[in-house]
């Protein structure tokens, strides 16, 4: 089968609120007449930014092997063995974060609701959602363009 790659968009309101929170963070820090609170507001900074750069979702590649997140600084892969369903899901409001970035640069880390429990996500943006529950149990709430294609690679494929 014919390998299947989509990127991942960030929604208006993550890139908004990346953004003043970047701007937000370093007008702080150059105001703050504190030399040491200006240490501190860089550092954390600096720390939200690699932790984006870990998580952050840029593209879902599908292939005979395994569904791939492909991130800045890493990949992780899901073997198409080792995944029981793949479903199409939009997050709801009634997301709560355990850990993670809700918004920062996308959506990533650990969320619970009532519907699906506790899962990871890694997505940009709400309307291009889709989840895949692994035979261990675990839930992966995936996003990116053109989602029901990917979807129907990933479904055609378990």
């Amino acid at each position: 089968m014919e390998r299947i790659k989509r990127k991942c968009n960030l929604s208006a309101w993550s890139l908004t609120l990346s953004l003043l929170f970047i701007v937000g963070m370093l007008a702080l820090a150059v105001v703050i007449d504190l030399w040491i609170a200006s240490i501190a507001l860089g550092a954390i900074l600096i720390c939200m930014c690699a932790l984006a750069l870990y998580f952050c979702p840029l593209s879902v590649k599908v292939d005979d092997e395994a569904v791939t997140v492909n991130f800045p600084l890493r990949r992780r892969s899901f073997k198409l063995s080792d995944i029981a369903s793949a479903e199409d899901v939009q997050p709801t409001m009634g997301e709560w974060r355990i850990c993670g970035s809700a918004g920062f640069f996308g959506y990533w880390g650990k969320f619970s609701n009532g519907a699906l429990g506790r899962y990871f996500a890694y997505y940009g943006r709400g309307s291009e959602c889709f989840i895949i529950r692994l035979r261990s149990g675990q839930i992966y709430m995936l996003g990116c363009e053109d989602h029901a294609a990917v979807l129907q690679s990933i479904q055609s494929r378990i």
